[in-house]
Parts: C-alpha cells; sequence; structure tokens
C-alpha cells in the first residue's frame, strides 16, 4: 500500500465495521495462522481482567472480558469463529494480526487506559519464561530477542539486534507485508500499540528476571511515526551479574550451600542429605565450571545457541524436585513425589512446559542450576 494512503495513528482499526481476514485456524488456502501466539494475547486478557477488578471488583474483571468478547463477535462475521474467555485464555493458540490489533482496540476502551498496552506488556513475561531465562545475565536474553519473536510471532514479526554491551543493547522491530496488508490504512495505529506492548516486555526484563529496576527505554524510530523500523536502545543497571550469583544461593537451604566436609562436622545433619552431597558434589562442581565457562563465552544469537550447549546441558542431573523455593517463585513445587512434577515445575506447567518450543535442555539447565548454582 502506498504510503499517502496511511492513515495518522489517530485513526484505528476500528474504523473498520467487520474484520477482513479469518482471526485464527487457517485461512482460506489451508495454511495454519500463526502470525501471533496465545503467549502474546493471553496476557493482555489478563491484564484486563485484574485492572478492572483492582478497581471496580472481582464480578467487574470478569464482566469486563465477557464484553470484550461481546465486541470482538460483532466484528466476526462467521459466528464458526466468535470466542468466548476460555477460548482467549488457552495460551497455545495462534491467531492473526488483524484479530490481534482489533483486541489490543478493545482492551484500552474497557480499560480506560491509553497506556494499556505498555503496562500489560510490562506484565507480559509468563513465570515459566522467567524461570528459564534467570540463570542468563541480561544481554544474553536480550539478544535471544529475534529467537523469541521468530517463536511466539513468525508470521508477522522481524527483529534484529544491532548492538549490545554489558549494559545495553540496540533493538529493531518490523512487520511483515503479510502483516501490513492486515493492517491496511490503519498501519500506523496497529503498529503503535505492537510497539508499546513491546516495549514493556523489554523494559520488564531486569525486573522479572533478575529483580533489578526496570530497564529504561529509549526511542529512536518507530513505524507510528512513519519511520521503516521501531529501534530502541535498552538500558539495565550495571549490577546484574552479581544479584544472579545472589539469585543462584539464595534460595538454597542452608545445609545445601555448605560443601561435603562442612556438612560432614555438622552434628546436626542429616544423614541422607550428607551421604547424596558427598557423593554429587564433585560431578556438580565439574558441571558448574562447564557452564561458567559456556555462560562467561560471547552469546550466539537465535537457535544455534540452544544446540550447541545442549551437550552440557544434557549431562546436567534430572531433578525429581527444587526444595526451599521463596513463594514468590511462582509455578514451581517442592513435591516430595516425582511423579508430581516435571524437573521441579508443578503440574499446572508441566503440560506447557513439555509443550513448549523452548528447548527441554534449557529447561533441565535451568532447574538444575535453580537448585545446585
Amino acid at each position: 500500500m502506498s504510503e499517502r494512503w496511511l492513515l495518522e495513528k489517530e485513526h484505528t482499526i476500528l474504523e473498520r465495521p467487520f474484520m477482513e481476514f479469518r482471526p485464527f485456524g487457517s485461512t482460506e488456502r489451508g495454511e495454519k495462522i500463526r502470525d501471533l501466539s496465545g503467549m502474546a494475547i493471553w496476557p493482555m486478557v489478563e491484564h484486563l481482567e485484574r485492572s478492572v477488578a483492582q478497581r471496580r471488583g472481582g464480578a467487574a474483571g470478569t464482566q469486563a472480558i465477557r464484553e470484550l468478547c461481546r465486541r470482538l463477535n460483532e466484528r466476526i462475521k462467521d459466528p464458526v469463529y466468535h470466542v468466548t474467555p476460555a477460548f482467549l485464555g488457552r495460551r497455545w493458540n495462534s491467531y492473526s494480526c488483524e484479530f490481534a490489533a482489533y483486541l489490543y482496540e478493545f482492551c484500552e476502551q474497557l480499560s480506560g487506559d491509553p497506556r494499556f498496552a505498555f503496562v500489560a506488556g510490562h506484565e507480559k513475561a509468563s513465570p515459566i519464561m522467567q524461570t528459564l531465562a534467570r540463570p542468563f545475565p541480561l544481554a544474553t536474553i536480550y539478544t535471544m530477542f529475534p529467537y523469541f519473536a521468530n517463536k511466539y510471532a513468525p508470521g508477522s514479526l522481524e527483529c534484529d539486534v544491532k548492538s549490545i554491551s554489558g549494559t545495553s543493547a540496540r533493538l529493531t522491530m518490523r512487520f511483515t507485508e503479510h502483516a501490513y496488508r492486515q493492517f491496511g490504512p490503519y498501519r500506523k495505529r496497529c503498529a503503535y500499540l505492537r510497539c508499546q506492548a513491546a516495549q514493556g516486555l523489554l523494559s520488564a526484563v531486569p525486573e522479572r528476571v533478575h529483580r533489578l529496576p526496570a530497564a529504561q527505554i529509549h526511542e529512536h524510530a518507530c513505524i507510528a511515526e512513519g519511520d521503516q523500523w521501531c529501534e530502541w536502545d535498552i538500558v539495565w543497571s550495571s549490577k546484574t551479574r552479581y544479584a544472579r550469583v545472589r539469585r543462584l544461593f539464595c534460595d538454597l537451604s542452608p545445609h545445601e550451600r555448605l560443601n561435603p566436609n562442612q556438612i560432614a562436622g555438622r552434628k546436626t545433619a542429616v544423614p541422607d542429605v550428607t551421604a547424596r552431597t558427598s557423593q554429587g558434589f564433585e560431578r556438580r562442581q565439574s558441571c558448574v565450571r562447564k557452564v561458567r565457562n559456556m555462560l562467561s563465552q560471547p552469546c550466539h544469537r537465535g537457535k544455534g545457541k540452544f544446540q550447541e550447549t545442549a551437550q552440557i546441558m544434557n549431562g546436567l542431573p534430572r531433578i525429581s524436585r527444587l526444595t526451599s523455593m521463596p513463594a514468590a517463585t511462582r509455578g514451581l513445587t517442592a513435591s516430595n513425589d516425582p511423579a508430581d512434577s516435571w524437573y521441579g515445575f508443578s503440574p499446572a506447567c508441566s503440560e506447557d512446559l513439555q509443550h513448549s518450543p523452548i528447548s527441554i535442555c534449557t529447561v533441565r539447565f535451568s532447574a538444575w542450576l535453580k537448585k545446585w548454582g
């Protein structure tokens, strides 16, 4: 579409009376619709319910989600594609860019917050993703931005890392021609909302993963202003490394922080813990050295990062549970029954994790390092 036909960002896609593309499922040509994962949609729905409930009560939050579904269904001609609150809550669904644009607009209307997309994006990082990312430094996490964008928005986004340092990164994002066709003349407004959601998510990474202050976002270009790319500088605290080391050890119980000799000298030592720790101590220390060396190497972008480190991660001992975890770490369990957990994750998270696009090696590594770091 010619630039001169594009409307300014004050014009929303809601001016279009009905959706012109199928919202999910398959296209007319039989191709699966994978423009945007449900992992990017359900946080918006969840934040809408929570924000309305905080102001008006729990019943109002539930009603807001029903109203959201009603408004969406009014814009979908074919009743086969009508949605329900339960359907929007399924994280592994996939949606079209057009459907997501309508949903973002309705969420902003129902919440009454003009910064809804940014705030909801800030809350978007799921407990699963936080746990998997926790062993890695922030520079590594931001370098993997294109990889995760390709996983959760494979049909609509193209992302890149222009530069990276110990405390900052320059990231870029743009939409595919497939997405622009769905946005039509409302490209600037649709891009603006998605850009705000992305900025909110990127600013939250230090806070959600390492409990550091939120990153600062400095915008250099935006598609909503007529640029070809959205481009930002992400700046975070320089204390990342020390916070990560503290995080690895603060979740261990006192006897787990000691080496076998210290444990053996304590009268209160538990016999089975002493034996287990003595037998596995050298192996764990060897693995720790390998992992530390791996993390100190320059990060490689994309899926290759996981492939290259799979050998080391596959050698890590499988654990049946995680002990002495803080209450703030959601989605984890301290069950003594190995059948109740999968690599230490609660049954509620196990099914999602086993079907997640994240490498199983990464899950094993994250859970193991969380306990024995």
